[in-house]
C-alpha cells in the first residue's frame, strides 16, 4: 500500500507582507479556490515558488499563481508535484518584465490559506 504523507500548513496569516512587491502588485482579485488541485513548481529566476491550476472545462486555460504568502510549509519538494490547497488568485504586473504567459496561461499572484501535499 502506498504511504500518504500529508502536510496541512494554516498559512491564515491576513494576506501578504507589505514587504513583498509582488503581493502588493496583485491589484485585482481574479478568483478564489477551495481544495483546489494543482501542481507545485519553483521558479529559479525569481527563486519562488509557484502553483499550476487548471481552469475546470477548460482544455489549456490555467493561472501560474507565484505563491505571496511570506511562510511556506517545511516539506521535501519535487517539481511537478501535486499539491492540494486553498486560496485567491490576483492579477499582477510583477514578472511581466521576462515572463510570457503561453497558451492560455495567466501569471498571477497566489495568496495561500492552506497547503496540502498527499
Amino acid at each position: 500500500m502506498k504511504t500518504v504523507i500529508i502536510i496541512i500548513v494554516a498559512l491564515i496569516l491576513g494576506g501578504c507582507g507589505e514587504e513583498d512587491s509582488a503581493c502588493q502588485q496583485g491589484e485585482k482579485f481574479i478568483a478564489e479556490v477551495n481544495e483546489a488541485q494543482g501542481s507545485l513548481h519553483y521558479d529559479d529566476q525569481y527563486e519562488t515558488h509557484y502553483i499550476r491550476y487548471f481552469l475546470p472545462g477548460t482544455i489549456d486555460s490555467n493561472y501560474k499563481g507565484y505563491i505571496c504568502t511570506e511562510v511556506f510549509p517545511d516539506f521535501l519538494f519535487t517539481e511537478g508535484m501535486t499539491v492540494n490547497f486553498s486560496g485567491k488568485f490576483y492579477q499582477t504586473d510583477a514578472y511581466d518584465d521576462v515572463l510570457i504567459a503561453i497558451g492560455g496561461e495567466s501569471i498571477t499572484v497566489l495568496e495561500i490559506d492552506f497547503l496540502v501535499v498527499p
